[in-house]
């Protein structure tokens, strides 16, 4: 007799303490609330829950497989549920994505390098610095003081949402960046894809690749 998917569901919580950013290893989805308190669970198969390593250190939460775990995930979605007070920075290396409901202070960064996606679905910061040396997307929306987006790898930084007083922006690789700036703007391309700003910014632009610079 077969087993139905609602049968082999599983749920696990995990024992943190305190953490101001968040590091995913690998191919779950995780989601990040803040302005609560902190806590982590996680929803998937049973054996996938058996093989995932919840770690905090240095105030860094970390979320990876178990050192000596092989194999891929089942094929029901692993995520992973994190709650703090509030966050200054998120990296993913993986196919995973992260998604962050909102932030807000004085810096946040977030920095991509693999395959999968960081969504930030609400940003209010005085300096906000985007990092990509992937094939995945950072995707954002709100407003910063300062902006610093670097890109150099295939996927693309989609901060056109988000409204910056000044903004910095290099690329070095075959992905595009969209901004907005309602001051100055300085973008330096030496890639082949796209740097569009928007937002009245007024642009000082250096190019040594085959991309396009769009500004205004």
């Amino acid at each position: 007799m077969s087993l139905s998917g609602a049968a082999m569901a599983a749920e696990r919580s995990f024992s943190v303490g305190a953490f101001d950013r968040v590091t995913l290893l690998g191919s779950p989805t995780v989601e990040v609330s803040t302005g609560g308190g902190f806590a982590v669970r996680a929803t998937g198969d049973e054996a996938d829950l058996e093989r995932l390593e919840i770690v905090v250190s240095g105030g860094e939460l970390r979320v990876g497989l178990k050192s000596g775990s092989w194999g891929g995930w089942s094929r029901r979605e692993l995520k992973v549920f994190v709650s703090l007070p509030a966050l200054r920075a998120v990296n993913l290396r993986g196919s995973g994505d992260l998604n962050v409901d909102r932030v807000s202070g004085a810096a946040f960064a977030a920095e991509l390098a693999g395959s999968g996606d960081v969504r930030l679905r609400q940003v209010d910061v005085s300096a906000l610095t985007l990092s990509l040396a992937g094939s995945g997307d950072i995707e954002a929306q709100g407003r910063c003081g300062s902006g610093t987006y670097t890109l150099a790898g295939s996927g693309d930084i989609q901060a056109r949402r988000v409204l910056c007083t000044s903004l910095t922006a290099s690329l070095r690789g075959s992905g595009d960046i969209d901004g907005a700036a309602s001051g100055g703007a300085d973008v330096a391309l030496m890639g082949s894809g796209d740097v569009r700003i928007t937002g009245g910014a007024k642009c000082k632009v250096s190019t040594r690749g085959s991309g396009s610079v769009n500004c205004g």
